[in-house]
């Protein structure tokens, strides 16, 4: 999980055109939490754990975007229960990235 994590982090060097710093960090904060509260290890396999490090690992290498953060959220939901679970917050996700726009506006 270690590098899983790891790999999430090297994303905050890469903030998309489409957002600004800000909201690409409240998008990563929530990732971060999703991983270290989802990636159980005790409920994932372990070979489909790899195969997701090895996924996203490649995607970290090429352009990365908002669609890259929910196709995280949607592999780590199809990995375990907890990930499934956890998926209620996502809406949170959305609404705190646009709350970070809306302050942004009022400044």
């Amino acid at each position: 999980m270690d590098q899983i994590l790891a790999t999430v982090d090297s994303l905050e060097a890469k903030c998309p055109d489409t957002m600004t710093q800000p909201q690409w960090e409240v998008a990563l904060v929530w990732t971060r939490s999703l991983v270290c509260n989802s990636l159980l290890k005790f409920e994932a396999d372990l070979s489909e754990l790899r195969a997701f490090r090895t996924e996203l690992q490649g995607k970290a290498k090429g352009n990365v975007d908002f669609c890259t953060i929910l196709w995280v959220w949607d592999q780590v939901a199809c990995l375990t229960h907890a990930g499934k679970e956890y998926q209620y917050l996502r809406q949170h996700m959305l609404e705190d990235i646009e709350n970070v726009s809306l302050c942004a506006k009022l400044d």
